[in-house]
Order: structure tokens, then sequence, then C-alpha cells
């Protein structure tokens, strides 16, 4: 889900990078099974310029695709508006951005197979028990190798999966620095 906002409506509030906001009731019927994760970046425009007073926030949340293998056309096309109304009410309850979206676009794990080709990402569901209880770090039992991907923190996605290099680099940044 993407969605544009008027940045100068926010009155100047300074957005943090990201957030991890965990609904607070997970309706079963949605079928998603991890907290809603919130980033924020520089609006561009089709030539790569940075749009003033705008900022696009993303938002993804981890759901069961087998669901939405299972529905009708006309049931797919409800639920999929009913779970991205929640979505943004969730994160409208942390971040009030509601009002100022300009524009919103949303996808379902059908979406990301018509682009990626397959319908969920990789790795374990980072759900919060597993963020809290069972978080994979980079580091493997070898000495200087590590692993990086949607096996790691902080998990599935293509920004996850950079940020774990991210940490990766670090870590070997440290050891050399020893």
């Amino acid at each position: 889900m993407s969605e544009t906002i008027k940045h100068e409506s926010l009155k100047n509030r300074k957005l943090p990078f990201a957030y991890q906001i965990v609904p607070k009731h997970m309706k079963e019927e949605y079928s998603i099974h991890s907290p809603i994760y919130v980033t924020f970046h520089p609006t561009k425009d089709t030539h790569g310029n940075k749009v003033e007073q705008e900022v696009t926030m993303t938002i993804s949340v981890h759901t069961h695709a087998d669901v939405w293998k299972s529905h009708s056309k006309e049931d797919y096309k409800v639920k999929k508006e009913q779970l991205t109304n929640f979505i943004i009410h969730e994160v409208d309850r942390i971040i009030p951005v509601k009002k100022h979206l300009l524009y919103s676009e949303s996808g379902s794990p059908r979406t990301y197979e018509r682009f990626i080709g397959k319908m969920g990402v990789g790795g374990f569901p980072l759900t919060v028990k597993n963020a809290i209880l069972k978080p994979k770090g980079v580091r493997s039992r070898l000495p200087g190798f590590y692993i990086v991907g949607e096996q790691v923190f902080p998990a599935p996605g293509t920004l996850s999966a950079s940020l774990s290099g991210y940490y990766a680099a670090r870590a070997i940044n440290k050891e050399q620095d020893l």
C-alpha cells in the first residue's frame, strides 16, 4: 500500500523513517499475522526529482496468502477494500495522516504474485512473537560468515532484506576495527 501525503499539513512534524504498529484488535477475517509496518520516503516525480511538500508513506502487513486464493473475484475486491480501510484506520490511530492523503493505492498477495511471481515474501513470518522471542541475527555459527536476507532480522521484504545487509556490514566493520 502506498500513499502520498501533503507534508506541510502535518504541521512540520518530523516523521521518523518507520513505525511498527500493533493493531488494537487483530481481526481474524483479515488473516494478518504481524504488526503493520509504515515507512516514509521523499516523493519523487516520474523524472526522479523530489516533489516538495509531499512524502510517500508505504504500509505493509504480513498475511496468510492462501486465504486470498480462496476468495471469489467479488469477495476478493470487498476483502481488499476492508483490509485497506482497517490498516489505514490503525495507522491513523498512531499517526494522524488519513485526512492528509492525496493518493492511495493498495495491493494484496494476488497483486504481489502478478508483479513478483509469488504470493508472498520468503522467510519466516515476522509476527510480534517471532520478533520478540525468536529474532534471527546476521551472525552465523561460522566465524566471518554472515547471513542476510529474508531469513534474518528484520525479516521478509525488500527493505528488511536490505537492512539485514546493512546490519551485517556494520557487524563486519566492527569486527575489523578490533
